[in-house]
């Protein structure tokens, strides 16, 4: 019996820290296990600045709230802008008073877009492709002297869609390569974006971690020095 209260009092310091570990960081009971959110348009977490852009040789783009647009002007150009998934982790649940940590899990993005380029040499194919992580997509490319303006704008179409996991990178590219071409365009709109967030354990701060352990310590001195004068 001796023996089983030793080992009960060289645990106790941490099986308290852990307590107390659980009790100050632990997501409140009320907190979703998971929820999903819809963003709409280029803006919040998918507003501009959360873009990274990449233009070579020819290529321009700009980005406002309700549009993307993508442009080549010479036979050789890239013009493209992907979004990182893992900005959308944070505290999305939509109450204020909970301090729950979410994090993404997986996402469709669904959205219109229109696609041309401007007549020059045929040989050129234009390609314009949504991208997740190291997968591309063809959406439209030139193709046998058809020069008509390409789109799900048409026939009231609901958009095409794109799935995403975590921690995928995600978005569209537009190139020119090959012959004299004189350029495309394409256009990214009605943009939404429906995620689902899973809650993980918040982090435990530095500080916290750092004044638990010295309590421990402190706790396990203490402990030392009454079985020693005992």
């Amino acid at each position: 019996m001796p023996h089983t209260a030793s080992r009960l009092s060289r645990s106790a310091p941490w099986l308290a820290g852990s307590a107390i570990a659980s009790v100050l960081f632990a997501a409140p009971a009320s907190a979703a296990p998971s929820f999903t959110r819809t963003f709409t348009g280029f803006t919040d977490a998918f507003a501009p600045s959360a873009w990274t852009q990449d233009l070579q040789g020819s290529g321009t783009a700009t980005l406002s709230g309700t549009q993307m647009v993508l442009r080549t002007t010479s036979n050789a150009g890239l013009s493209e802008y992907t979004f990182t998934s893992s900005n959308l982790d944070g505290t999305y649940d939509g109450d204020p008073g909970n301090e729950s940590f979410y994090k993404f899990k997986s996402g469709t993005a669904t959205f219109d877009w229109a696609w041309t380029f401007q007549p020059g040499d045929f040989g050129t194919q234009y390609p314009f492709e949504s991208v997740v992580g190291s997968n591309t997509s063809l959406l439209s490319k030139f193709n046998g002297g058809d020069n008509t303006i390409r789109s799900n704008f048409d026939n009231n179409a609901t958009g095409a869609t794109l799935a995403v996991n975590t921690p995928d990178a995600f978005g569209f590219r537009l190139t020119s390569n090959g012959g004299v071409g004189f350029g495309s365009a394409a256009v990214v709109q009605k943009f939404s974006f429906t995620a689902e967030y899973v809650r993980v354990p918040r982090p435990l701060p530095a500080a916290a971690a750092m004044g638990g352990f010295l309590w421990s310590r402190k706790l396990r001195r203490r402990l030392k020095a009454a079985r020693t004068t005992a």
